[in-house]
């Protein structure tokens, strides 16, 4: 569900989306005030990432729903705006298993 309206927001948000799809493709590109509101859709992405991670490191949740969960991981740390997020901001709010499972899929795409 947070995922689901994660992206209700963007697409009810054309301007959101925009400065999002700009992020992805290079953080660096957005003006100061763009990359704040890319750096809160990245960090809230990852937090809904890490929820989905702990939650099926727990299992509440199957392997289905992991893998769903993933892809979307996917999609964020495959991206080269993400990445710079990462680098400048990101990494500083996370550790553990979820941290080196963003690093790992960062490092992954970048080869």
């Amino acid at each position: 569900e947070m995922m689901v309206d994660f992206g209700d927001k963007l697409l009810e948000n054309p301007e959101l989306n925009q400065i999002m799809l700009k992020g992805r493709k290079d953080s660096d590109s957005l003006s100061k005030e763009e990359y704040v509101t890319f750096s809160n859709l990245c960090r809230k992405a990852s937090w809904f990432l890490s929820a989905g991670y702990f939650m099926h490191k727990k299992k509440a949740i199957d392997d289905n729903d992991w893998y769903e969960f993933k892809v979307i991981a996917l999609y964020w740390t495959h991206s080269l705006g993400y990445q710079q997020w990462w680098k400048k901001d990101g990494h500083h709010g996370y550790i553990g298993d979820f941290k080196n499972l963003l690093e790992v899929e960062i490092e992954k795409s970048q080869q």
